[in-house]
């Protein structure tokens, strides 16, 4: 009723809520796909380009708090949709890393692998600072946090 319908017209627009929910996992991961891009356009380097693109997908985060509501009940209901939602973001994720990554500025031996754990970076600290704690990441922490992942966590000898 909050969105302006009656409990049965729901499926004048949808033919079942698998439908809903694929409509609504791709214009979420189309939003934070564009939100990163715009926020990371015009980086120096691949450092800045991450941060700027946690910034960029933490503030359409903030604005959008029930994708991640809506990213668990798509597991739930159809197990296809988040796995395809994730899936198609660490690709083209990898492939763009591949792609734009100047020599030197990171040393990855497999792009997914790579991807893989930013994204789950990026998922914690959403979930950590966004959802959790009600605020947002101080753009500060996250560069500290990100030096120290693109620095290693081991001491250079």
């Amino acid at each position: 009723r909050a969105a302006g319908y009656a409990t049965g017209t729901f499926y004048l627009s949808f033919k079942s809520k698998k439908e809903a929910l694929a409509r609504l996992t791709a214009a979420l991961r189309d939003g934070l796909v564009f939100n990163a891009a715009a926020y990371s356009r015009g980086a120096a380097n691949r450092l800045e380009t991450e941060v700027r693109t946690f910034i960029g997908l933490f503030r359409f985060l903030a604005q959008h708090p029930d994708g991640y509501r809506i990213m668990r009940e798509a597991e739930f209901v159809d197990f296809t949709l988040a796995e395809n939602y994730y899936i198609r973001l660490m690709k083209d994720y990898a492939r763009g890393l591949a792609k734009e990554a100047r020599p030197g500025e990171l040393n990855a031996r497999n792009w997914e692998y790579f991807a893989l754990a930013m994204m789950g970076l990026g998922h914690m600290l959403a979930l950590k600072y966004l959802l959790w704690n009600g605020g947002k990441i101080k753009e500060d922490t996250l560069l500290a946090l990100l030096e120290t992942v693109f620095n290693g966590f081991a001491h250079k000898k």
